[in-house]
């Protein structure tokens, strides 16, 4: 709080502060791809102007590398996440500075299905099999553990195949009943 003597009187000023803080959709939901509006009322009772009120956005608590606007686009790093709307309220006169005020958390659809339809087969025999090595010893065609994201270079799938000590890279992904082994035709 500011006070300011004038003729021996003082006049105190009050720092200004957010209500309504909320998010909105640009089209209602809530999930990766979607532009989040942060939405908030400055109120100053000393009717003192706006200044340029600072934003943040956190996910899960933690703060957003960049995200210091009014708006913000969910990315998959999103997906399943608790997105917090963050504003501090700036006077441009008076008391200038605020304490920040949140949004409720608005959960992120999920964008992952435990339950999605393999399109390929990568180390095991058929759309069925699930044994480590197929349930044998390492082999070009097996794998076990494929361990962290799997990354693409050049136009070639690279898997980490944790357990055999080893990467597979794959030169491209269509095969015959869609079932790629590591002995097939354009495998690293």
């Amino acid at each position: 709080m500011e006070v300011v003597f004038s003729n021996a009187v003082a006049f105190m000023n009050t720092a200004p502060t957010a209500t309504g803080v909320s998010i909105t959709s640009n089209n209602g939901g809530i999930a990766v791809g979607n532009k989040l509006m942060g939405n908030y009322t400055y109120v100053d009772i000393d009717n003192d102007p706006e200044a340029t009120s600072k934003f943040r956005w956190l996910r899960d608590g933690l703060a957003i590398s960049d995200a210091t606007f009014e708006t913000y686009t969910l990315v998959i790093e999103d997906s399943g996440s608790a997105i917090i709307f963050e504003v501090t309220p700036a006077a441009s006169t008076g008391t200038m500075s605020s304490k920040a005020v949140s949004s409720s958390a608005a959960k992120v659809a999920s964008t992952y299905s435990s339950f999605q339809t393999a399109d390929v087969v990568i180390g095991q025999n058929n759309f069925i099999s699930q044994g480590p090595n197929q349930n044998g010893a390492a082999e070009a065609n097996t794998i076990n553990s494929p361990f962290s994201s799997p990354g693409v270079v050049n136009g070639a799938l690279y898997l980490a195949d944790y357990s055999n000590h080893r990467v597979l890279g794959f030169n491209s992904i269509t095969t015959v009943n869609k079932i790629l082994r590591a002995t097939d035709p354009g495998v690293r």
